[in-house]
């Protein structure tokens, strides 16, 4: 799909972009989420980027950020609505860029990247970079997939700078919320297969 390197990733935390856009994307979420939330969505741009770095994709950090950045939306309380929390947020991120004059491309990709990021299958064989590795992100916080490609100075630091304060527990909480009252949603079917146990597959992260 894309041409692969040998990188390596340091132990150091992968630098957030310095934009308007990006600022705005942080600032959007802060508002909206607790602190949990929003440290999730950080160390899922960390673990993307530095995922994407050891394949030797070539990704454009800014967008990567803001697909990590604004991919759970849907669990707040704020953009929280009656289809499932990744399609609320996917509309609520698409909305955002295409107010502040993004080109309808990268508005669609961003849509898509949070659209998709539950489905492991279509997002990791998506032909775009900051798709897959918005998924990828995500499902090595949550479930501690690809975990054994990552450095572990790298994890600890990226914890160190963004810490988990019981995620485990709350997005739990927040799936088995979902799928309560969304039946049909694709989270729904996470928690009816048995994907969100306590554990949730047992990622190496002390919570």
């Amino acid at each position: 799909m894309f041409p692969k390197k040998g990188n390596s990733m340091a132990s150091d935390a992968v630098a957030v972009p310095d934009s308007a856009l990006a600022k705005a994307a942080t600032d959007l979420l802060t508002a909206a989420a607790p602190q949990v939330l929003v440290n999730h969505c950080r160390r899922t741009y960390q673990f993307g980027w530095a995922l994407g770095n050891r394949r030797g994709w070539k990704v454009d950090r800014e967008t990567l950020y803001i697909c990590a950045t604004l991919h759970d939306l849907g669990l707040t309380e704020k953009y929280d609505g009656p289809a499932g929390f990744e399609v609320q947020g996917a509309a609520a991120a698409e909305s955002f860029l295409i107010e502040r004059g993004c080109p309808p491309e990268r508005a669609t990709l961003v849509k898509d990247a949070i659209a998709l990021h539950l489905d492991g299958v279509a997002a990791v064989n998506d032909p775009r970079p900051e798709v897959v590795l918005t998924a990828m992100g995500t499902g090595l916080d949550t479930h501690g997939f690809r975990v054994d490609e990552i450095d572990s100075r790298f994890l600890d630091k990226v914890v160190e700078n963004w810490p988990r304060l019981g995620f485990r527990e709350w997005l739990r909480r927040a799936c088995f919320d979902q799928a309560e009252r969304k039946p049909e949603s694709q989270v729904a079917w996470w928690v009816n297969g048995g994907y969100m146990g306590p554990d949730i597959g047992n990622p190496p992260f002390t919570e």
